[in-house]
């Protein structure tokens, strides 16, 4: 796995807008890459597990958009309450709340 994250990074990003200033764009980069990973490798494995159940069957994707809409039409979806990201907590929980009360099963990563 290591080599193939070693080959993706270099390799040409092909859809890059015109960054301007290179010299800026390199100290930023360096920047970031000092910094910690913005996913773990256990949230990503979490994912994987999600999604292969997606891919058996056992469980679908759903914008939060469609989970009123899945609702009107006998599915029962599921939101993954520490999954969800939003603009604060105060909005996290408010979406939460609302698709608890409205048409969701909220579950965790945990259960």
């Amino acid at each position: 796995m290591d080599d193939v994250l070693l080959d993706i990074r270099y390799e040409t990003a092909l859809q890059q807008p015109p960054w301007g200033d290179r010299a800026r764009t390199e100290q930023v980069r360096k920047e970031l890459a000092n910094r910690p990973p913005l996913v773990e490798a256990r949230d990503v494995d979490g994912l994987h597990a999600l999604l292969t159940r997606v891919a058996t069957g056992e469980a679908h994707v759903m914008q939060a958009g469609d989970a009123v809409e899945a609702f009107t039409h006998d599915i029962q979806p599921f939101l993954v309450a520490d999954a969800v990201a939003d603009f604060s907590a105060d909005d996290h929980r408010l979406a939460v709340e609302y698709a608890a009360r409205r048409c969701a099963v909220v579950t965790t990563w945990a259960t």
